[in-house]
């Protein structure tokens, strides 16, 4: 009898073992090892407008809930009710300047692809050429003076109603952009009073302003030769305008800067003290601010508010795209930073850009009431 069970008990756990193994290879054919973010990735031949219904939200893990829900209510359910049309060309007399601080083009025909729908045209720039496509090149040196890309693009293509500059980590919902007006400076964040010229050092975190910067002495510098040039009857009137929207001091201002846009009226003018603070090597953060209050008065400026991931989760590494999704939306935002294409790691973030972002653009650029089914 003894040896019976113990026989019995011997079948029982070697059939349990081969259920298991058995189970581990079904588990592992049919992919239900796959993170919810790979769950969403289209299946063979499926509209992947219905992706994202078909995954269920993973109750162990409340970010991956979050951006599951962020995905399907803001991105699918939006898509499929939305009967907003006749958009495309939006800004048929305005030039995009796409800004890459490194060369890494591989993202520039989904970007351009994009921003068609709506731009007259647009032109990259970055550090180097590129064998396949056309770039404007700038010493953008990893974005510290990439503003310059605008001055330069200005040069090569004069004649349009504005110039916009983005960077390539961004999304810009250009359907939103409709309302702001384009005979006026847009900026996407406040511009702050800044740093006095020949004053100490303000006080704060901003590395920008110590003592081991050169942020403080390149504008300095950049500001004195334009202080002598509208001494010479040069620039005259734009360092007025400076010294009114300064409250009469020489300031170096300062703020985010990966969003602005030049109106035809005044592009010549940026150009022309872009290349100055350039060729003095004052850090974009400083320069686009400190330039802008040279061509128009602060409150004529369109503010043109965007979503800044570091300002609500710190400067942390974004490349995996789950923050950025959980926060997108086509309404209201205006653009959104940042915003990774350029590492494996981005295949599920270009996967949602084109088959969402894209399709929307697209489907509002078009002259028809049709809702998106």
């Amino acid at each position: 009898m003894a040896y019976f069970i113990w026989g019995a008990k011997t079948v029982f756990v070697s059939l349990l073992i081969i259920d298991v193994a058995l189970l581990a290879l079904v588990i592992t054919i049919t992919g239900r090892t796959k993170t919810p973010y790979q769950q969403v990735l289209p299946r063979k031949k499926e509209d992947p407008l219905r992706a994202l219904h078909r995954i269920k939200p993973n109750r162990s893990a409340p970010l991956v809930n979050g951006w599951y829900e962020s995905c399907r209510i803001r991105l699918g359910d939006t898509l499929m009710r939305t009967n907003e049309s006749c958009l495309g060309g939006i800004f048929n007399d305005i030039l995009l300047v796409i800004v890459y601080h490194y060369p890494l083009y591989d993202s520039i025909p989904t970007l351009t692809k994009f921003y068609d729908l709506a731009f007259k045209k647009v032109v990259i720039c970055g550090p180097q050429k590129n064998d396949s496509y056309p770039v404007i090149t700038v010493e953008v040196k990893a974005g510290h003076y990439a503003y310059e890309c605008l001055g330069q693009a200005i040069r090569e293509n004069p004649g349009y109603a504005g110039y916009m500059y983005i960077n390539d980590d961004m999304i810009v919902n250009w359907w939103n952009l409709g309302r702001f007006n384009t005979n006026r400076i847009w900026i996407g964040s406040d511009i702050e009073l800044g740093a006095e010229v020949g004053k100490p050092e303000p006080r704060g975190n901003w590395p920008w302003w110590s003592k081991k910067s050169p942020g403080l002495m390149t504008c300095g510098q950049t500001i004195k030769e334009l202080e002598n040039l509208a001494e010479t009857g040069n620039m005259t009137s734009l360092y007025n305008i400076y010294m009114n929207n300064s409250r009469g001091k020489r300031l170096c201002r300062s703020g985010l800067s990966d969003f602005f846009y030049v109106p035809k009226r005044i592009a010549n003018e940026f150009q022309i003290i872009s290349n100055i603070f350039f060729r003095n090597k004052v850090f974009l953060e400083i320069a686009v601010p400190t330039i802008l209050t040279f061509l128009d008065i602060e409150l004529n400026f369109e503010h043109v508010y965007g979503f800044y991931l570091p300002k609500k989760y710190g400067y942390i590494d974004y490349s995996n795209g789950k923050l950025f999704w959980t926060e997108y939306n086509y309404l209201p935002l205006y653009f959104m930073h940042p915003f990774k294409l350029h590492t494996n790691r981005n295949r599920l973030s270009e996967f949602l850009f084109k088959t969402y972002v894209y399709y929307y653009g697209d489907k509002v650029s078009q002259c028809s009431n049709t809702v998106v089914n």
